[in-house]
């Protein structure tokens, strides 16, 4: 059976038991009302209508949580382009599957999050240690656990709000947006401004709160920082330098030994007779060998590594020319040497 035949069949039967678990149950009628929702949203992502189809999910999860639920929810959820949530639903589908020993769904729900992972945007909060006593960090109205501090954490494509707050400072908020496949940091200041009157704050240097802001007073806030933004395949470029610089002074080592085996040889001559030696004679052209071997290895793993930073440079992903939800170029370059010679493999998958 083709792949995709197979997640068609997986899907209709994970959809058919969400209406299993939807049954109507005595003196209740939240699981009927759920059976309808999730017929409801079923309708509407046939006809391509997802952002009016997940929220129907979401209430009919709520209602009556069902496993087939669940993964069409998260179904949804990639479609709209919410690929964190939708990769911790496969997640959780995938668990709960393994819990009830229903092997075809969980793995039918991991390779669903399994294609969703080169995908997700990430996002790390760093708090310095000299952080003042009861600072909180919130991330879209939740509150990050002090050790997710630093830490990457998946989140959806699109703007996310930080605020960071503590008893008698300046709450310091912003915005900052992530992409699909880009990692973005954010540095929490070291220390944090007393809190003090709108009056008393000089023009320029700090913004107001926005009105309503939910859970912060109407004062003078941190101005946000510019987030540090790792487009795809960056750390992928500074791996290939750095292994192509070595890669150059590999080769160097080896021209040196190269030229030092030559030398050795010609200066051998000088006590030998055809094959025929004096002590110091065997003694040059042993070192000779030696020089010789040593060259052929080094120059065979600088070169490997040269092609290899090479490879690695041109087939780094980049962030503006990589379309969203296109398949992700995964190479790398292994260098492979021998007393003999020695070669480079190139491993991954392109698109």
């Amino acid at each position: 059976m083709k792949r995709g035949t197979a997640l068609a069949a997986a899907t209709l039967y994970l959809a058919y038991g969400a209406i299993a678990h939807a049954e109507p149950k005595a003196a209740n009628d939240a699981p009927s009302v759920a059976r309808a929702l999730f017929y409801e949203a079923r309708a509407l992502m046939k006809d391509g209508k997802y952002q009016l189809a997940c929220p129907k999910l979401e209430e009919s999860l709520r209602l009556d949580h069902g496993i087939g639920t669940e993964f069409n929810l998260a179904d949804c959820n990639e479609k709209i382009g919410k690929l964190a949530t939708a990769w911790s639903g496969f997640l959780s589908v995938a668990a709960t599957a393994k819990t009830q020993n229903q092997t075809e769904r969980e793995k039918v729900a991991r390779d669903r999050a399994d294609h969703l992972e080169p995908r997700l945007p990430t996002l790390v909060i760093d708090v310095p240690s000299t952080a003042p006593p009861g600072l909180e960090v919130k991330r879209d109205g939740a509150v990050v656990a002090a050790t997710d501090f630093g830490r990457a954490a998946p989140v959806d494509p699109g703007p996310h709000r930080i605020v960071v707050s503590a008893p008698g400072k300046k709450p310091w908020l912003g915005t900052v947006n992530a992409s699909a496949g880009t990692l973005v940091r954010i540095a929490v200041p070291s220390a944090l401004l007393d809190a003090a009157p709108v009056a008393d704050e000089l023009p320029g240097i700090v913004t107001p709160t926005p009105a309503g802001e939910p859970g912060l007073p109407r004062q003078a806030v941190l101005p946000f920082p510019a987030p540090i933004v790792e487009e795809p395949g960056s750390r992928q470029r500074t791996i290939a330098w750095i292994v192509g610089g070595l890669g150059v002074v590999g080769v160097g080592v080896g021209a040196g030994f190269g030229l030092d085996s030559l030398r050795k040889r010609e200066r051998s001559k000088e006590h030998c007779v055809a094959d025929l030696c004096d002590v110091e004679g065997v003694s040059l052209r042993d070192k000779a060998i030696r020089s010789g071997n040593v060259a052929t290895v080094a120059t065979s793993i600088g070169a490997a590594a040269v092609l290899g930073g090479v490879v690695l440079l041109l087939t780094a992903p980049r962030g503006s020319g990589r379309k969203e939800g296109s398949p992700t170029t995964s190479i790398r370059a292994v260098p492979h040497v021998a007393t003999t010679g020695g070669g480079i493999s190139v491993q991954g998958v392109l698109p």
